[in-house]
């Protein structure tokens, strides 16, 4: 397993976004240039950024140009995750008052929703297949700061426990085989904390259903991501 930190991976999508250059993005609808746009999700064929902006889900070539709305809805609409064929996204929502995890394809149209738990949800990340979606939920631990991790069918059904250990930012290899994912309970804005709460990246066989601490860094570890040989894996 080979391990790339990659420090500046959220803040170069966000540049692209709100970038001042000619290929600045300029909303269709909305008649403006897109600034201070938040939660960036890059395609597979690392095409088009996904983005969440004035509460919506937008798409837009990753060199810039036009963005596309796909959701339009009082709510706040937010984290969207590609699914790997690129043909589907998956958001939360807070259209009836707690975060719930919801698809809707790259071309917009009416989202479908997937969990209905009263506690909330956020999509991480899409099983190999694509007929799931990997998420992160602390419905179970109202009041403790980690989340675990949940599996809920894109074509409807109960959510499953991915692994019983403490855990979110969840993401899948290519090959289904194993899970990353994020432990400590230090909030993302606390970019310099040291201590006993920081963030390391854990991984689980899904086969031998072992696991292993992959970071020991007296710092924050996050947001993992899978390079396409399913072996290296970027963080920041």
């Amino acid at each position: 397993m080979i391990l790339q930190r990659l420090r500046t991976v959220t803040a170069l999508a966000i540049l692209a976004v709100t970038s001042g250059a000619p290929h600045a993005l300029q909303a269709q609808d909305a008649g403006t240039q897109v600034r201070f746009a938040r939660f960036p999700a890059v395609s597979p064929d690392g095409r088009t950024l996904a983005f969440s902006w004035r509460g919506d889900i937008w798409t837009a070539p990753v060199e810039g140009g036009a963005a596309t709305r796909l959701t339009v809805h009082q709510a706040y609409d937010a984290w969207p995750v590609f699914s790997n064929d690129g043909r589907r996204i998956a958001f939360s929502s807070s259209r009836d008052g707690n975060d719930d995890v919801f698809v809707t394809t790259v071309a917009g149209g009416t989202p479908t929703r997937l969990t209905w738990h009263s506690g909330a949800d956020q999509p991480t990340d899409w099983a190999s297949d694509d007929q799931a979606v990997i998420l992160q939920s602390r419905r179970q631990q109202p009041f403790g700061r980690e989340a675990q991790v949940y599996r809920v069918p894109v074509a409807g059904g109960l959510e499953q426990h991915l692994m019983q250990a403490m855990g979110g930012e969840a993401t899948l290899s290519s090959d289904g085989r194993y899970l990353v994912f994020t432990r400590g309970s230090v909030e993302w804005w606390r970019q310099r904390y040291r201590g006993a709460a920081n963030t390391d990246l854990w991984l689980l066989d899904t086969r031998s259903r072992q696991f292993r601490r992959l970071t020991t860094h007296l710092g924050n570890d996050s947001r993992a991501r899978f390079a396409g040989d399913a072996r290296t894996i970027i963080y920041r």
